[in-house]
């Protein structure tokens, strides 16, 4: 039987939480509790009814933000469809999802869907003792808010490499990370880059679709995803955040993938 408040879904949902509370490990069924966003990666015909977390197209460039004009102008930031920077087809008129890119000489490319699963910083899978930081800036910012969607945020001390970590207690495979801002301050990092390490001690950068630089978020709620190059199997991974707008305060979520 379906239980009220709960979601289920065939396949693998990038970006809604995961729920311990159901879900047979030998079987595609899963159960997602309903959560503020969610992120199919099917889609049927052209792909207008696409609602997933894909952000880079087929050759690797990075999605625009529908709701930013630059560096492409466009008439579709308020489409009822669109999210973030994610892949789309908002009037179905092309032949699959794609997207404005934020490349200035190319205006926009085909996107295929991505297969990830969240790690659970949103769902509380990842517990709170996991995450740590080089530094908090007030009580308002503690790591324990580090997660996507919660009610604040991690900040930091704005200092340069500022970084915030998360201990996964054992090795596993990464491909993706998202990012918000602060949830009551408009607060973001606006760029950021990632390591991984095995033990904790020896740290690896991690490459992206544009080099080991990701792009973060352009305001506190939105939520921004984006791809490793590769997948990363690691045991910590640390986010440094590099440039910032107001103060560098951040929620994430690492994905499986």
């Amino acid at each position: 039987m379906f239980s009220a408040g709960y979601h289920y879904a065939w396949g693998t949902s990038c970006c809604s939480t995961e729920s311990d509370a159901g879900g047979d490990a030998n079987s595609n069924w899963a159960v997602y509790e309903v959560k503020a966003e969610y992120c199919y990666e099917s889609f049927t015909g052209t792909g207008s009814d696409y609602a997933g977390c894909q952000s880079f197209t087929r050759t690797g460039r990075t999605c625009q933000a529908w709701a930013s004009q630059s560096p492409h102008a466009h008439a579709y930031g308020s489409h009822t469809t669109v999210m973030s920077n994610y892949c789309r087809n908002p009037d179905g008129a092309r032949d699959t999802i794609w997207c404005f890119t934020t490349d200035s000489q190319v205006e926009w490319e085909y996107c295929d869907p991505q297969d990830c699963r969240p790690l659970g910083m949103a769902s509380g899978n990842i517990a709170s003792s996991q995450v740590s930081a080089s530094a908090t800036n007030t009580a308002e910012c503690s790591t324990s808010t580090a997660a996507l969607n919660s009610g604040q945020g991690w900040c930091g001390n704005n200092a340069a490499a500022d970084w915030l970590q998360v201990d996964l207690l054992k090795t596993k495979k990464v491909g993706a990370i998202a990012t918000q801002g602060h949830a009551t301050r408009a607060e973001f990092v606006t760029t950021f880059q990632v390591q991984s390490s095995t033990d904790g001690s020896t740290w690896t950068t991690v490459n992206g679709q544009d080099g080991t630089t990701f792009a973060g978020n352009y305001d506190q709620s939105s939520v921004v995803t984006s791809s490793f190059a590769a997948a990363v199997e690691a045991r910590y991974f640390r986010v440094i955040t590099t440039t910032y707008s107001a103060a560098n305060s951040l929620r994430l979520e690492l994905y499986a993938c």
